[in-house]
């Protein structure tokens, strides 16, 4: 039974991406308490659609870093905060940081355990939107959102959470759908897999 439904699920997907989806993101799963600054995980390829999924553990000290290189301006360049609907009804609602030496610094203090001696721009949770993302028939709840053009040069992005609850949390960075290859579909499946499970 199972078989027939994983199956199932296999043709569904492919087929329905091979005739609405011949350009869409792509989908990464990064680790958690990523704590120092000097191991951030890459972003590959930023101009496209990307939606790299990680958690955060327990405790108001810790942060992930994720980071990414532009080579040229990007306009309507987008790193959006979001959660999985499953993340609704608990206290996580995770802030981000996003660091460059050109990015002008917000009023919002930097989070505890921040290093020394880095400046970026704090976003925080305010208002709270829904998103359902077609490709991988899941519901997130939308946080904080930068959308504006960035210069070329090299960005960190630091999640953190301010109640220390610890979850699970999407981001989402890019500015343009990316062509999909037949090896993109297949690992879409898995995708839909994992995330169906919280397996991240």
């Amino acid at each position: 039974m199972c078989k027939k439904l994983l199956l199932g699920l296999i043709i569904y997907t492919i087929s329905t991406v091979f005739v609405t989806h011949a350009q869409a993101a792509t989908y990464d799963f990064q680790k958690g308490n990523i704590t120092s600054i000097r191991d951030t995980q890459k972003i590959t390829n930023p101009e496209n659609y990307h939606y790299v999924f990680s958690f955060l553990g327990k405790g108001q000290e810790t942060i992930n870093y994720h980071d990414f290189d532009l080579i040229n301006y990007v306009p309507n360049m987008q790193v959006v905060l979001m959660i999985p609907d499953s993340e609704k009804n608990t206290k996580f609602r995770p802030g981000m940081v996003l660091i460059n030496p050109y990015l002008l610094p917000t009023q919002e203090p930097l989070p505890f355990g921040f290093p020394y001696g880095v400046n970026g721009a704090v976003y925080i949770w305010n208002d709270e939107n829904s998103f359902y993302n077609k490709e991988i028939m899941q519901n997130f709840i939308v946080g904080p959102t930068f959308a504006e053009g960035l210069t070329a040069g090299n960005y960190k992005i630091a999640v953190f959470d301010p109640s220390g609850v610890g979850g699970r949390y999407i981001l989402k960075v890019g500015a343009q759908d990316s062509p999909r290859s037949l090896t993109d579909l297949f690992h879409l499946v898995w995708v839909i897999f994992r995330t169906k499970l919280n397996i991240y």
